[in-house]
């Protein structure tokens, strides 16, 4: 028992891990872009009323290549988090079925479900429902967005096509 409990431990300790690494690499992107986009915003107010300049399209891309950069560390990361709780929880059921941390009773509950405890009911309610990973995944996309309207809006090249031949018909009607 002490052994399998010793494991259990440990395990407990990889998945607390994973998420703080989760969380501070989330915390570092997040900082990273916020500072971005206060230089940004800085610019885009001092040339309101002239064309902005090449710097905001480059904070822009290099904005954009940050948060590129986020969501793929925080979808391999998330799923490093969603390993370790899977372990955590085959050795929870294998174990100990009657603790019911992150098995059972806990798995329903980070899944939606309604759970009792001693005569009391607890859920995530309406809002909790949705899994912090759709939430996560969603916010970092609306800075790509964010990131691409301004790279559109800024592109620095005026670009405007020009006919260069006159056109041709491709199919002509006979009378």
């Amino acid at each position: 028992m002490n052994e399998k409990l010793e494991k259990y431990k440990i395990m407990q300790e990889f998945t607390l891990n994973e998420g703080h690494v989760l969380w501070n690499f989330s915390q570092s992107y997040l900082i990273a872009n916020t500072i971005i986009l206060a230089f940004v915003s800085q610019k885009l107010s001092d040339n309101f009323l002239n064309k902005p300049h090449l710097l905001v399209f480059l904070l822009s891309f290099v904005g954009l290549t940050v948060t590129l950069l986020w969501l793929s560390s925080y979808w391999r990361r998330s799923k490093y988090y969603e390993f370790r709780i899977a372990q955590l929880r085959e050795v929870e059921e294998e174990s100990f079925q009657d603790w019911n941390f992150v098995a059972g009773k806990g798995k329903g509950f980070s899944n939606g479900e309604s759970v009792q405890i001693k005569e009391k009911e607890y859920s995530l309610g309406p809002f909790g429902k949705q899994r912090t990973r759709y939430i996560a995944t969603t916010f970092i996309f609306i800075f790509v967005g964010v990131y691409f309207f301004l790279l559109y809006t800024t592109f620095p090249l005026d670009i405007k096509v020009k006919p260069t031949a006159k056109p041709v018909k491709l199919i002509e009607l006979k009378k």
